[in-house]
C-alpha cells in the first residue's frame, strides 16, 4: 500500500501560499504525498484567508461542496488551517460537524501532531494558541525538498504591530516578529542552487523589517550579492517604513525589480487616519515622486478600499485624484467589509450599499482607462522575461513569464531557450492584463 495523499486548498495571499508549501513538505515526512485532487485525497486542508468577508464565505461554501467525500470515506480528514481557523477556532467546530481539525496560522509546525491525536482520539482537535516569544520560529526549507518553480517566495518577518482600524490581519497573524538574517539568506542561497532565480520576500509590512541591527534596505543589499538569484521583489511595504534608504535600494541595486505593490487604500486624509494609517496622502505622493524621479521605468499597483464608513462623496474624489496623479498600472480595490476584532467592527456604517457599488465601479473605471492608458506606451518596448510556464489548453505551444515590472508576459515561441531562462522581450501586443511579445535576445 502507498503513502497517503494530501490535498490543500489555498485561499488569499502570497504569505497562504508559501505556507500551503511548508504544509505539503511536513506532511510528506509524514508519509503523504500530494494529490491534484481532493477526491484521491486522504487528508485535505483549507488554507484560509479572512482579510474580507468574501473569502471566509468562500470557506463555508467550498466545505459544503467537500462534504460528499466525506459521506462517503469516514477515513477522510477534513481540516482548517490559516486565518479564518485562526479567527474562529472552536467555533469551526461547532458549525461544521464533519471537521476534523483546526489548526492556526502560528501552529503549522504542529500539523503532524493534530493529525495523530484526531487519528487516536476519533475526536476533533483545535491547536490556535499563539507562542510568546521573542525569536522567530519558522519551518525550515528540507535540502531535499524540491519546490520545482523558477520564482518562489521567502518569509522574512510574520505577524503586525500596526492595528488599522479595519484589519483583522494583527488578530490572527500575532505580533511582528522579523527572522534571523542568516536564516533568510541560507534559504534563499538554497534556493538558488535548486535553480530558483526569482524570489519574492513576504512580511505583513516587509519593509518594518529589523533584525541585530540589520534593516530591510540593508537586507536587500545582503541578497542582491547572492549567486545565482538574479531577480528580488517584495510584497506588501508600508509608506511609513519606506525611507529614502529603501527607496535607493530599489532604484540601485539590479537585482530589484522595478514594480512595487504600494497599498494606498485612501488618498482622503480624514479616512487615513481614521483608519490609522500613519500616514498622508502628500507623504505617499512624494514617495512615488522620489522614485519615479530615479526610476522612470517603475510599475506601481495598489489597494484601495471603497466605502470606509467614513468615507465621503468629497474623500472618495480624493482619491480619485491621487489615482490620476500616481497612475498606478493596476489597482486591487474592494467595497469595505467589517472584520470581527476589528476597532470598528460594530461601527455605523451610514453609506448605503448602493452609493458603495457606484463609488467601487467609477473607481474601476477610473483605473481601467488608466491601465490601457500605461500598458499602450508598452507596445514596442523591450522587457526582461523570465520564462516560467508552458500554457496548458488551447495554446499549449505558448508561453509565459513576468517581466521586471511584474507584468504577465506570453510568447509563441521560445526556440533555443527553455523554461527558467531570462530573455529580452519585444512587446507587440498588450491588455490591461497580459502583454504579448516575441524573443529578440537574451538577457
Amino acid at each position: 500500500m502507498g503513502n497517503k495523499k494530501i490535498h490543500i486548498i489555498t485561499f488569499g495571499c502570497q504569505m497562504n501560499v508559501h505556507d500551503t508549501e511548508r504544509m505539503k513538505m511536513i506532511m510528506k515526512h509524514e508519509g503523504y504525498d500530494w494529490s491534484e485532487s481532493p477526491d484521491e485525497a486522504d487528508l485535505i486542508l483549507l488554507n484560509t484567508c479572512s482579510v474580507r468577508e468574501g473569502p471566509e464565505n468562500k470557506v463555508h461554501s467550498q466545505l459544503g461542496r467537500l462534504k460528499p467525500l466525506k459521506e462517503s470515506n469516514k477515513e477522510l480528514l477534513f481540516g482548517v488551517t490559516g486565518c479564518v481557523a485562526q479567527q474562529k477556532g472552536e467555533e469551526l467546530i461547532k458549525q461544521i460537524s464533519y471537521l476534523d481539525l483546526v489548526v492556526g496560522t502560528d501552529a503549522i509546525s504542529s500539523l503532524p501532531d493534530v493529525v495523530k491525536k484526531v487519528k487516536e482520539s476519533g475526536k476533533a482537535v483545535v491547536q490556535t494558541e499563539f507562542q510568546e516569544r521573542e525569536e522567530y520560529q519558522f519551518v525550515e526549507i528540507d535540502t531535499d525538498y524540491n519546490f520545482s518553480k523558477f520564482s518562489d517566495f521567502v518569509t522574512i518577518m510574520k505577524g503586525c504591530n500596526k492595528r488599522c482600524s479595519y484589519c483583522i490581519v494583527p488578530y490572527v497573524r500575532g505580533r511582528e516578529i522579523s527572522r534571523p538574517v542568516d536564516a533568510i539568506l541560507k534559504e534563499i542561497e538554497m534556493m538558488a542552487e535548486r535553480g530558483v532565480k526569482e524570489i519574492t520576500l513576504l512580511g505583513q509590512t516587509v519593509n518594518s523589517y529589523k533584525y541585530n541591527g540589520v534593516d530591510f534596505a540593508s537586507l536587500l543589499h545582503k541578497i542582491n550579492e547572492i549567486n545565482g538569484i538574479e531577480r528580488v521583489r517584495f510584497t506588501s511595504p508600508h509608506p511609513k517604513y519606506f525611507t529614502e534608504s529603501v527607496m535607493d535600494a530599489i532604484s540601485e541595486l539590479d537585482k530589484v525589480m522595478e514594480h512595487i505593490h504600494y497599498p494606498l487604500q485612501s488618498g482622503s486624509n480624514d479616512v487615513l487616519k481614521h483608519m490609522r494609517r500613519q500616514y498622508n496622502s502628500e507623504l505617499y505622493l512624494s514617495q512615488i515622486e522620489y522614485m519615479k524621479n530615479k526610476m522612470p521605468q517603475l510599475e506601481i499597483t495598489t489597494d484601495i478600499i471603497v466605502g470606509y464608513p467614513t468615507e465621503t462623496a468629497t474623500d472618495f474624489e480624493e482619491t480619485l485624484k491621487v489615482m490620476k496623479i500616481v497612475e498606478f498600472d493596476n489597482s486591487f480595490s474592494f467595497l469595505y467589509s467589517p472584520r470581527p476584532m476589528t476597532p470598528i467592527y460594530d461601527m455605523e456604517d451610514p453609506i448605503p450599499e448602493d452609493e458603495k457599488k457606484e463609488r467601487l465601479y467609477k473607481l474601476k473605471e477610473l483605473q481601467e482607462e488608466i491601465s490601457k492608458s500605461r500598458t499602450s506606451k508598452l507596445i514596442g518596448s523591450i522587457q526582461e522575461v523570465l520564462i516560467e510556464e508552458e500554457n496548458d489548453g488551447r495554446d499549449k505551444n505558448q508561453f509565459s513569464g513576468r517581466s521586471r515590472g511584474n507584468r504577465k508576459v506570453f510568447i509563441d515561441d521560445i526556440t533555443g531557450y527553455k523554461l527558467g531562462d531570462i530573455v529580452n522581450v519585444k512587446i507587440i501586443s498588450g491588455s490591461v492584463h497580459a502583454l504579448k511579445g516575441e524573443i529578440v535576445s537574451p538577457k
